[in-house]
């Protein structure tokens, strides 16, 4: 039996579903679930604006995880604001009965439906997008009770274990010997009906015992009232629906930023620094409509204790509705941030209905600003793999070679539709982040569950408050291509809100100019701890010994400042799609230029006594392509790069920059040095720097000359030389692999190899996953859902289909000839492309407005 939302907002959602039936096959690709999941590794991502939520439905019971963007605790741990458990009265969700989950992606909600013993009931699940909201709606054929439990496991202080400290990646591999790393204890404080005296079970843990209050609260509709009896003829009284509160504060005097501070020799010019944890208040308020408070209980889940604060209701109705309010603010008081969170809790407007129309709203125009459907064509009894001997994919899965797909036969058994699928899956989990305080995280983002063994769902790999450059950048050179440019801005603030932290250590460390982005950093722009230094911990909370206070003594990423640059090439890329104005972002963009022109002639300098090379170029040394090839000099990405965005920034509109700040800009330019080159068994390949001293990783920085940077590439100079490098350069086999941050199969796009790029494309696709697709697993590499894997993914696909450069629009460059597409994707210079090409057939292109037409470039499909 399925049942609907309250009538309150049916009308709104008819309207919008119909303005949305134009919008393709979408529905289709819900994710629908009909049995129950074994745990919270099998849930489900709902969210929306900066808030996500993991749903699933275990032993009758619904549950949700709460998520939000900007949680960081002392120690830069991304911490959850809870869990919540709802039960039915009679239960419609009792195992054995029938059951539906459904992800509902043109709404945006997860919709539960069940039936039991004659009772069924719906429980729809949604979070606004415009406000910290979410919002719980039942809906029964019959009067139903409904419990809903708050839970929490930080309850009590807790002490990290050297494998936990993973998730505060500052302290990563440190021990509690060498540092005290405490995760701290929330406060609770419940109000509302039922019960004048304080409950049991609570609290801080350690310090001041903290209990929570419960106290009887009554109003006149219309007007307060003391709780007096009310006389006879008097207004109607009812009574405030009960409310559990909860905050994390973190403790100013344990921060992890002052002990970076003192680490990094910052101490002098710590009240320059901006601090983003000092003060930081968030956690949030659950309410229930006709609920009243029914105590506290204990238990127990997967690997971690936790308490419950239960709410029921009164009395058992068809309808129910709970909602839970956030809030995160940099608080000077805790009274401050209560009054802020009751403004949200109470406003009037928007109401409900309001609030779900605007939802339904901003999901049409989200799934109508782009959108890839594509399937293998049906019957055509070829598969397009060919046995080409050149191809370095590595351990292509059975399920990649395709043959065979009737048209009868159900589309999730065609690899070539999941991959449409997952596409429009991922691409919603990254609309859940749209407006997030921070970027979605490459390492979960919202949607991290219980973790190992010994750890509790606070955890994640490779950390909370910290970002990896490398990896954050794979999750955001989508969203140009699929026209998601509003999303973008958390990931540019990211820089922008710490860009006088990131010049003020290079002033300190070097005396010169310029930001100096590290490649593992923290929320406030300085290198993490364990970035760092790999011995923090040996000398305690003390400054780094040694006399060069600014170097990264950590292997891996020692020298690496160069990643920031994609992040300036993808504010450019932004103004050159859409003409907005970028201006706020230019002087960031400018400062990491500045830093690499200043700082290595400021290097060249101190070993030669001259600022340049015989040539007149910066010898850039010491650098890094990226993790993987150290200690080296002039290494490709970083000169790519430079070239790249020098380049660009000198083709922005004349009001960005004066004539005499372009000439800078040129001369700037005019000191990047030329890539190099190595010949390898007879082929002119890339090499990844002029020298090297170790080889690292397993990265292909060979490659970024290809992508992101565009210099080699379809309709260009020299591809062979480039198409040799993918086959031939690579110094070890793993730098060809295909799972998480590895971006082979966007190099063979782009190098417009068709059979190769289309194996891995399906390979990559088809990563093992739990339960929900996308929620992809590269355990050590990354957290589940690995997001850095689904930014590859969303690229790969994009570059199968569109390619630009400049004003050429090349389309389907890297798609097989038997694989149809329905696409709408966006280009350069405020253009729309859509294309289908079906049953062989290119049977219609579009790209508007139409004077840009004559930019598209057709592919040949007779030579694939």
């Amino acid at each position: 039996m399925k049942l609907s939302l309250p009538l309150t907002v049916l009308a709104s959602l008819v309207a919008a579903s119909a303005a949305a039936a134009d919008l393709g096959p979408l529905d289709a690709y819900n994710v629908v679930w009909t049995t129950q999941s074994k745990d919270s590794r099998d849930s489900m991502p709902c969210g929306g604006g900066d808030v996500g939520c993991n749903v699933w439905v275990e032993n009758g019971e619904v549950l949700f995880y709460i998520s939000r963007s900007g949680t960081f605790d002392e120690n830069n741990t991304m911490l959850k604001l809870g869990r919540v458990r709802l039960r039915l009265t009679p239960n419609s969700f009792a195992p054995g009965g029938e059951f539906r989950q459904e992800l509902k992606l043109r709404r945006g909600c997860v919709e539960i439906t069940g039936k039991a013993d004659d009772a069924a009931a719906t429980v729809t699940l949604w979070a606004e997008v415009f406000r910290p909201v979410i919002h719980v709606d039942v809906r029964s054929d019959a009067p139903v009770a409904v419990e809903a439990n708050y839970e929490s496991r930080r309850t009590t202080d807790r002490q990290l274990s050297t494998d936990e400290r993973m998730q505060c990646l500052s302290f990563l591999q440190t021990t509690p010997e060498q540092f005290k790393v405490v995760t701290r204890a929330d406060r609770f404080e419940t109000f509302g009906p039922k019960g004048d005296s304080p409950i049991e079970g609570g609290g801080r843990g350690t310090g001041p015992c903290f209990r929570p209050t419960v106290y009887r609260k009554t109003y006149i509709i219309g007007r307060k009232m003391d709780q007096s009896p009310a006389a006879p003829g008097a207004a109607k009284i009812g009574t405030v629906p009960a409310e559990i509160l909860w905050y994390h504060r973190n403790d100013n005097s344990d921060l992890v930023f002052d002990k970076e501070v003192t680490q990094q020799h910052l101490d002098a010019v710590r009240e320059q620094l901006w601090n983003p944890q000092k003060d930081l208040t968030f956690g949030g308020l659950m309410r229930g409509e006709g609920m009243a408070f029914a105590g506290t209980s204990k238990g127990r889940y997967m690997d971690t204790d936790f308490q419950a604060w239960r709410l029921r209701s009164e009395s058992p109705a068809k309808e129910h509705r709970l909602k839970i309010f956030l809030h995160t603010a940099q608080a000077e008081t805790i009274e401050s941030w209560k009054s802020e969170l009751r403004r949200l809790a109470d406003a009037a407007s928007p109401s409900d209905a309001e609030a779900w129309a605007k939802n339904l709203d901003w999901w049409r125009e989200f799934w109508d600003r782009s959108y890839i459907y594509c399937r293998t064509t049906p019957s055509r009894g070829q598969s397009h793999f060919r046995g080409d001997k050149n191809s370095q994919a590595n351990n292509a899965p059975a399920a990649a070679k395709i043959g065979t797909v009737p048209s009868d036969c159900p589309p999730e058994s065609d690899p070539v539709w999941r991959v449409g699928r997952d596409y429009q899956l991922f691409r919603y989990m990254l609309g859940c982040n749209a407006y997030g305080e921070y970027p979605s995280k490459f390492n979960g983002s919202l949607f991290t569950v219980d973790g190992p063994p010994g750890t509790t769902p606070d955890f994640r790999f490779w950390g909370g408050g910290s970002f990896t450059a490398q990896n954050q950048r794979l999750v955001y050179w989508p969203m140009l291509r699929s026209g998601d440019f509003d999303m973008m801005p958390p990931q540019f603030e990211l820089y922008r809100r710490a860009l006088a932290n990131a010049e003020l250590r290079t002033k300190v460390y070097w005396g010169h100019a310029g930001a100096s982005f590290t490649e593992h950093q923290s929320s406030y722009g300085l290198a993490i701890g364990r970035i760092y230094d790999t011995k923090w911990g040996e000398y305690g909370l003390e400054p780094r010994p040694g006399d060069d206070p600014g170097r990264l003594l950590n292997p891996w990423c020692e020298d690496q400042y160069d990643t920031v640059l994609e992040f300036c090439l993808m504010v450019l890329d932004l103004q050159r799609y859409t003409g907005q104005d970028v201006s706020k972002y230019i002087p960031m963009v400018e400062s990491c230029v500045r830093f690499f022109d200043e700082h290595y002639q400021y290097q060249c300098r101190k070993r030669t006594g001259k600022p340049l090379d015989e040539n007149g170029h910066l010898v850039i040394y010491p650098g890094t392509a990226c993790e993987t090839y150290k200690l080296a000099v002039n290494p490709a990405p970083t000169v790519a790069a430079l070239r790249t965005v020098l380049e660009r920034m000198l083709e922005l509109p004349d009001e960005y920059a004066l004539p005499e700040k372009r000439r800078e800009w040129t001369a700037m330019l005019g000191r990047v040095p030329p890539l190099s080159f190595r010949d390898i068994k007879g082929h002119k390949t890339i090499a990844p720097a002029k020298s090297w001293q170790r080889i690292n990783n397993a990265e292909f920085p060979q490659l970024y000359p290809v992508y992101p940077y565009g210099i080699y590439g379809l309709g260009k100079p020299d591809l062979q030389t480039a198409i040799d490098t993918w086959r031939y350069g690579a110094d070890r086999d793993n730098q060809r692999r295909n799972h998480c941050w590895y971006q082979s199969g966007i190099f063979c796009a782009r190098l417009g190899l068709v059979d190769e790029s289309a194996k891995l494309l399906l390979e990559r696709y088809g990563c093992r996953a739990r339960r929900f697709p996308v929620f992809w697993e590269n355990r050590n590499f990354c957290e589940c859902p690995d997001f850095d894997h689904g930014g590859v993914a969303m690229i790969h696909l994009q570059e199968s289909l569109l390619q630009t450069d400049g004003r050429s629009i090349r389309m389907l460059p890297a798609w097989p000839k038997d694989w149809d597409v329905d696409f709408k994707l966006r280009a350069p210079y405020e253009t729309i492309v859509r294309c289908k090409y079906i049953n062989g057939e290119l049977s219609s292109v579009d790209a508007a407005p139409k004077s840009r037409a004559a930019d598209v470039v057709y592919p040949d499909f007779e030579t694939r």
